[in-house]
């Protein structure tokens, strides 16, 4: 009920609502009502009440809860379940400790990580009701070695949701989304399996949208930047996470119905950040220059060295543009 009433402010816009018509919509007592009412403003919502009116909605915070979600989620999406925390250590851990019994395509999403985490172990800078932080749970009858391709897919699908919001927005394989060469977005992609069996994945994603320039950590102020520092406004991060749910959940139907995954790719290809440029290939104990050619069809990066070419998994390396 709470969902729904919330729905019918935001529809109202400037206008008042009746609560007795609210009562009778729903078929409850108008003390039902200003208990919801009484509700959303604990959560944050202003909502004026006037006698002989009804309730007008003047202010709703940017909070990612599933209330808040509902209203720029397709009606498709709008099913999946959503677990949101106003704060929590990690959502990829918590995706992981429920991913056995819990739905395909559930979603856990918070406004604040205390021990967010990125590739090989590093810190994701977390802070609260600034950014989107979500985890998907997803469970394709694929083989274990397409996995890394689903960093692939959520790239593409983050791409078309941010950059009509950023035109210039680019993909660095395999996993982060850059602007300008600070990145914006970054993609964790976590498993469970065995040999010949995926028991699960977990695609977490972490999007910089209005943390300010003083806001990053020293460490990150050269290297990292939010949409709200590029676009020089500040962004709604419920519309921005519901066009991220939307096209993650597109682009996983369309790839576990026709098996492919060259549509994504071609995005990531389009819009690559490396391919065409001279690039430093970091192992764990020597660097190699190269040249990124090309992503193939299995979504590794082909690349030429002084010894010819190689082709490199995403888990293999650290890429860094020259």
């Amino acid at each position: 009920m709470k969902s729904k009433i919330l729905e019918y402010l935001q529809d109202t816009e400037s206008d008042y609502l009746s609560g007795q018509a609210m009562s009778e919509t729903l078929g409850v007592s108008r003390a039902a009502i200003w208990k919801v009412i009484h509700q959303l403003r604990e959560e944050g919502y202003e909502i004026e009440a006037v006698p002989r009116k009804g309730y007008r909605l003047i202010h709703q915070p940017d909070r990612l809860s599933p209330d808040c979600l509902a209203p720029y989620l397709l009606p498709e999406n709008s099913i999946q379940p959503l677990i949101h925390f106003d704060s929590i250590s990690s959502t990829n851990d918590y995706a992981k400790s429920i991913a056995l019994e819990s739905e395909e395509g559930t979603i856990v999403i918070a406004d604040e990580q205390t021990k967010g985490r990125g590739r090989r172990g590093r810190n994701w800078h977390s802070p609260a009701n600034q950014n989107i932080y979500l985890s998907m749970i997803l469970k394709p009858d694929l083989p274990i070695h397409r996995v890394p391709m689903f960093t692939q897919l959520a790239a593409a699908a983050v791409w078309e949701a941010l950059s009509p919001e950023l035109p210039g927005l680019s993909i660095k394989w395999p996993n982060d989304l850059l602007y300008e060469g600070r990145k914006i977005c970054g993609i964790l992609t976590e498993m469970s399996g065995e040999m010949h069996a995926l028991h699960y994945l977990v695609i977490g994603i972490g999007i910089n949208v209005n943390t300010t320039q003083e806001n990053f950590p020293d460490e990150l102020q050269s290297i990292a930047s939010s949409l709200r520092i590029e676009t020089g406004a500040k962004l709604s991060r419920q519309q921005l996470a519901a066009h991220v749910i939307e096209r993650l959940t597109h682009y996983y139907k369309h790839v576990i119905k026709t098996g492919s995954f060259e549509t994504v790719l071609d995005i990531c290809r389009d819009h690559s950040s490396l391919l065409g440029e001279r690039i430093n290939i970091h192992n764990r104990d020597s660097v190699e220059p190269a040249r990124a050619i090309q992503i193939d069809s299995d979504g590794r990066l082909v690349v030429e060295t002084s010894s010819g070419m190689q082709v490199l998994s995403s888990g293999e390396v650290s890429i860094r543009k020259v």
